[in-house]
């Protein structure tokens, strides 16, 4: 058997189309996400998914060159990992007059960043989701390309809907009072790496590429419902790369694949803020400095 990859072949894309960032303010909740297969009424109640399908698209391409008229990419495997880092991640909510105070939640302090952006499914492991074969497809080429050679054509497919839901109101125990949203804000890098593991050896990064979602908004209150009063929302791509690049912080942990996911980093996050746990959840009993005064009419 005679199977070699053509590293120099690889290529990665960004295949999103039709989704942007986005804010909705629902019944209940604020939602911030992109605008491809996403559940608005997630927003209304308690309990509703917030995505039904991907917003991100990236595709990974190499060639697999067979000189011994294979039939199959033997022990190849081939897969999408990706890393975060997360910039800001913060709710800020407010009383409606200065004695009924102010409630800051950090959710990026629960957050080491880079982190392994991955989310097995029920029963799988890490490597096992990433190197799934739901996510591959492999096309042999059996009559000969204009250089010669035969092979197999792989592509790898990755997906993502990153989203965030904040409730709309929050009780401030330390003020005694109701605390109504005035600002959500979520800034994040994203890396995904185009991967392989040959037979015998160790994860090998083939191809890069850079992307960012960033959702800022702030609210003021009429007549008992939130109005959005200021807010931008990007979700882009940066650049692509072929190779692997220089160790750093995120290919580590995009190579060793057994770090503490983003997920669960967002799990710890949210029960930190849901048992008030300082410096996460800070409940006071005064506005931040120069708050706007309009801010519920």
């Amino acid at each position: 058997m005679a199977l070699t990859l053509d590293r120099s072949s690889a290529k990665i894309a960004w295949k999103t189309a039709g989704a942007t960032a986005a804010v909705h303010i629902g019944a209940e909740s604020v939602l911030l996400h992109c605008t491809k297969n996403v559940t608005l009424a997630a927003a209304d109640v308690s309990g509703v998914r917030a995505t039904h399908g991907p917003a991100v698209e990236i595709e990974g391409r190499v060639f697999l060159e067979a000189t011994a008229g294979e039939f199959d990419i033997g022990n190849f495997q081939f897969g999408m990992v990706q890393v975060s880092t997360l910039h800001a991640y913060d709710v800020l909510y407010v009383g409606r007059v200065p004695s009924e105070g102010s409630t800051a939640v950090d959710l990026r302090r629960s957050f080491a960043n880079p982190s392994l952006d991955v989310e097995p499914d029920t029963g799988e492991t890490i490597q096992g989701h990433v190197f799934s074969p739901n996510n591959l497809i492999v096309d042999r080429v059996g009559v000969p390309r204009p250089d010669g050679k035969k092979g197999f054509d792989v592509k790898v497919s990755f997906t993502d809907n990153p989203w965030s839901l904040f409730n709309l109101q929050f009780e401030n125990r330390r003020a005694a009072a109701p605390n109504f949203i005035a600002r959500a804000a979520r800034n994040e890098a994203f890396i995904t790496y185009f991967i392989v593991r040959e037979p015998d050896t160790s994860i090998t990064i083939l191809a890069r590429l850079g992307w960012t979602v960033n959702w800022f908004a702030e609210f003021n209150w009429t007549g008992g419902r939130p109005a959005l009063s200021a807010s931008r929302s990007l979700l882009f791509p940066g650049e692509s790369r072929i190779g692997a690049p220089a160790a750093d912080a995120e290919s580590t942990v995009a190579v060793r694949l057994n770090s503490r996911t983003t997920n669960q980093m967002d799990n710890d996050a949210n029960d930190a803020w849901k048992q008030r746990r300082e410096p996460d959840c800070m409940q006071l009993r005064e506005r931040p400095p120069g708050f706007r005064s309009n801010f519920y009419q």
